[in-house]
């Protein structure tokens, strides 16, 4: 396990703590506070340890434009009722500014602010500078604890881990550790289950398990999906069509379907096309506007 928040001296450091307060919206108000409340135990102990806190996070898809309705201005109002203190927030189009580096500088032990929206900048999503170095420049310590963009070579998550010293929080390490231990020292009977609204992602690189995962219904070293729709929404038509046919075999060659032209036949054979297009428009209108998980990028 890499060196968590527990592993660095926190106390009068002002400490960047990149979450993930991607929350759902509607009419201003936010309708499920999950990712709120799951990053409350690594801000918590920031506080309890004196450090000076600041927190980053994304919403939405902006586009590196700052809107309005995309503003975590709402964020901040929730994590001052839930930690029982202010949450300093400016919302600055730009994010950084000379009043939010006053704010920053500003901070005593166990105080928090909240950095607008990093997506209102179009340098957010490619790493770039300035905005990287600026980030960087308002703190002496990074903790990542947005498990759900740690993939992302992002300004507010890698991109600040080339500037300064780097830890891990609270819900990474458990992230990390959960899916450790499923690979080390899993219960069993052990089921992989992979998904995303881009199947043909999933199977561009091998995934591999340990050679003990063998079983009647994995072989151990590829992990295959089952196609199946019966009425709930599993995959996009347009997206298989785009699958190569060494994707194709990866993803369902268990099931007798190797190439892409099998797939079509199988989709036309399997749905009626006219009623699942509508049906799978429903459900992605429903998936958008209720779920809690990030819609990836086109």
């Amino acid at each position: 396990m890499k060196k968590t928040v527990r592993d660095v001296e926190l106390k009068g450091k002002k400490v960047l703590c990149r979450c993930d307060f991607n929350v759902p919206m509607k009419d201003g108000e936010i309708t499920d506070d999950f990712r709120i409340v799951s990053s409350l135990p690594t801000v918590k102990y920031l506080i309890e340890q004196g450090a000076r806190v600041i927190l980053m996070s994304h919403m939405g898809k902006p586009k590196g434009e700052p809107k309005p309705e995309l503003s975590l201005g709402p964020v901040a109002l929730r994590l001052t009722e839930l930690l029982g203190q202010e949450v300093k927030f400016i919302s600055c189009p730009t994010v950084i500014s000379d009043s939010v580096r006053e704010m920053a500088e500003g901070l005593s032990d166990g105080e928090v602010m909240l950095l607008e929206n990093t997506r209102y900048r179009a340098e957010e999503t490619k790493s770039e500078e300035p905005f990287t170095g600026e980030l960087a420049s308002l703190g002496e310590l990074f903790v990542n604890d947005a498990f759900g963009t740690a993939h992302r070579d992002h300004s507010s998550t890698a991109g600040i881990a080339r500037y300064l010293p780097t830890v891990s929080g609270f819900l990474i390490e458990k992230e990390v550790k959960f899916l450790g231990d499923a690979l080390d020292k899993p219960e069993r009977p052990f089921v992989a289950i992979m998904g995303g609204a881009k199947v043909g992602d999933k199977v561009k690189g091998d995934v591999t398990f340990p050679e003990d995962y063998g079983n009647d219904d994995l072989n151990g070293q590829t992990v295959t999906f089952e196609y199946t729709v019966k009425g709930i929404y599993s995959a996009d038509p347009v997206t298989l069509a785009d699958m190569t046919d060494e994707q194709v075999n990866t993803v369902f060659g268990k099931a007798g379907v190797t190439t892409n032209a099998q797939l079509s036949t199988q989709i036309e054979k399997d749905l009626n096309k006219q009623l699942y297009s509508a049906e799978v428009n429903k459900v992605k209108s429903y998936m958008i506007e209720n779920s809690t998980v990030e819609i990836p990028d086109e």
